[in-house]
């Protein structure tokens, strides 16, 4: 018997998927970035961890994705190009709890910071508590149109004859480990990134160093002043749905940094 990380009981632990099983049945031809030691590596494997007892495994977490996998297969399964308008359907607290429990699994798996999370696990197992000014702002990244220079350059024929390169990306990252990112990481207490194809989600939590709402109010123009954030739609409890457009940012400029970092493996396409 060990102790849950979530609920902290004495149980028998059970393998606790970092991405639900169902999310990687539908990425199985992506390289997933999940690595936070190592944020220019990428996967292909099912990571698990060995540290949720059975009851947390299979009642909410299991109840959290299967919420996560309606929106799936709803919204986040479809490329969004420039000049769309999506109406993104919603419940607050169940996409919010699933965000966190992606990104907490992922910190864990792969040696972040995940003690920043220990606090939100009532949260995220209840519903209750909800962290204090915590702001979700959704994104949607468009595919990159080839221009003719670009299609003679691209190796790949079913690429070249797509025409664009699509956002078939799942992403879990630390912000304050994105280069491009500019950001006073010592205000936040967490600040992670979860893309899913065109649905790029913010998360973003406050440290004690904001003192007031107006702080963060300031703390959050700045972060939607960056070139790749300015086009951002914050997530409000109260509502349920949100008509988005497109941002103009394209999965090039979203993921540049890590095509670079992986040239070796993107050079046979690009």
């Amino acid at each position: 018997m060990s102790k849950c990380i979530y609920c902290e009981r004495n149980n028998i632990l059970t393998k606790e998927h970092v991405l639900p099983r169902w999310l990687y049945r539908y990425t199985q031809n992506q390289d997933i970035q999940l690595l936070q030691a190592s944020p220019d590596k990428f996967l292909k494997v099912q990571q698990t961890i060995k540290d949720v007892c059975q009851q947390c495994n299979n009642g909410v977490l299991s109840e959290l994705d299967t919420y996560a996998k309606g929106r799936y297969e709803n919204f986040f399964s479809n490329f969004v190009f420039k000049n769309q308008t999506v109406t993104f359907e919603y419940e607050y607290d169940l996409l919010a709890r699933w965000l966190l429990k992606v990104s907490f699994n992922s910190a864990r798996a792969n040696g972040g910071d995940h003690d920043s999370f220990l606090k939100y696990r009532e949260y995220i197992l209840t519903g209750e508590n909800r962290p204090t000014r915590m702001t979700i702002f959704l994104q949607l990244i468009s595919p990159y149109i080839f221009n003719e220079k670009d299609k003679r350059k691209v190796k790949d024929e079913a690429l070249k004859a797509l025409g664009y390169l699509p956002p078939n990306f799942t992403r879990i990252s630390r912000l304050d480990d994105t280069a491009s990112i500019g950001i006073n990481k010592d205000n936040y207490n967490l600040i992670r990134m979860v893309m899913l194809n065109s649905y790029s989600f913010y998360i973003l939590i406050p440290s004690d160093n904001i003192k007031s709402r107006e702080d963060w109010k300031n703390e959050l123009r700045e972060f939607k002043s960056t070139k790749l954030t300015k086009e951002v739609y914050k997530l409000l409890p109260e509502n349920k749905s949100i008509s988005l457009n497109a941002s103009n940012v394209s999965i090039l400029d979203a993921v540049k940094h890590h095509l670079k970092s992986n040239e070796d493996v993107y050079k046979e396409l690009l």
